[in-house]
């Protein structure tokens, strides 16, 4: 039987690319015949172990709130695993939290 691959699946956006970490990039991803936009963790399999990859996808997938990224697929390639997860706009998370945050004036 054959794999399915990312790319037989998804379109990726190399040219929005939405964050970066010490073991990946994420992008944004086109999932093919549809406009729906999904963020992708490209994780280098030699600066994570596979392990660590697969416990991250477990959480994931097992936690269910609003304020959680949705894992909706995992891809093994050749030299990255692909973590497919739902795309929220408003970007960096700290950077909303401290755009939401009321701050007291001095008394």
């Amino acid at each position: 039987a054959t794999q399915t691959r990312f790319l037989d699946l998804y379109k990726l956006c190399e040219e929005d690319k939405l964050g970066e970490g010490a073991c990946g990039v994420v992008f944004t991803c086109l999932k093919r015949g549809s406009d729906e936009q999904f963020a992708v963790k490209m994780v280098d399999k030699v600066e994570m172990q596979l392990e660590d990859i697969n416990r991250e996808v477990d959480i994931m997938a097992r936690l269910s709130h609003p304020n959680i990224v949705r894992s909706v697929g995992l891809f093994f390639e050749r030299c990255f695993v692909c973590i497919v997860m739902d795309r929220y706009a408003g970007g960096d998370l700290v950077k909303v939290i401290m755009a939401q945050k009321k701050v007291e004036p001095p008394h």
